[in-house]
Parts: structure tokens; C-alpha cells; sequence
């Protein structure tokens, strides 16, 4: 029987994953960052984000990291 490859297999795989912050980030504008080995468009869910914070990835939209602060 053939297994059938799910999406979250693909760029799904970045959600839960944490990185540090390179650039200030904020809910309006996304900024590009390297991460995981890509450039990704990331923008915060909720509040602003100084550089050096450590964030989680929410969501992926199309070439966007959807993250929050990580806290603890």
C-alpha cells in the first residue's frame, strides 16, 4: 500500500520550533530572516519583538513564519 505524504511533512514541520530573532519584529510589517537554512518572511502574532528574543512558530503562511515571543 502507497503512503500518502501529508502537507505537514513540509513547511508544516517549522510550527513549534523555536529560534532566536535576528531583527526587531512587529504584527504589521514582516521582516526577512535566515532561518532553518531558508529566508523566511517572519512576523509576530501579538506584540512587538525586540532582537535576540527567543520565538516560537505558530503558524506558516506561504513563505511567512507566524511566531510569539517563547516564554520560560
Amino acid at each position: 500500500m502507497k503512503t500518502i505524504t501529508s502537507f505537514t511533512e513540509g513547511a508544516n514541520k517549522y510550527i513549534g520550533m523555536t529560534f532566536v530573532t535576528t531583527e526587531e519584529l512587529d504584527m504589521y510589517e514582516p521582516t526577512l530572516q535566515h532561518v532553518y537554512g531558508d529566508d523566511w518572511q517572519v512576523v509576530s502574532l501579538d506584540q512587538r519583538i525586540p532582537p535576540g528574543s527567543k520565538v516560537k512558530v505558530i503558524n506558516v503562511n506561504g513563505t511567512k513564519l507566524e511566531v510569539q515571543t517563547k516564554e520560560g
